[in-house]
């Protein structure tokens, strides 16, 4: 979708979390899931490879940063 090309091309082409290559292989996460009413927005998307997704789920993303050691 364009909504896709924009964000690999705004995250050059990396999980928004781990930062490896999604290469094909991705998905896009909101970035606050709309169980926790994050909006269903393109301001609130973002590329995520598999494994980080579904990691994440439904976390709020501040905890789930955390978890992987990515903010204090």
């Amino acid at each position: 979708s364009g909504l896709a090309a924009k964000l690999l091309a705004l995250q050059s082409g990396k999980c928004g979390c781990c930062k490896k290559d999604v290469g094909a292989k991705y998905h896009l996460d909101h970035v606050m899931p709309l169980v926790r009413g994050g909006a269903h927005d393109d301001s609130n998307v973002q590329i995520l490879c598999p494994t980080c997704n579904m990691s994440k789920k439904a976390e709020h993303p501040v905890v789930f940063m955390q978890r992987h050691g990515y903010l204090l």
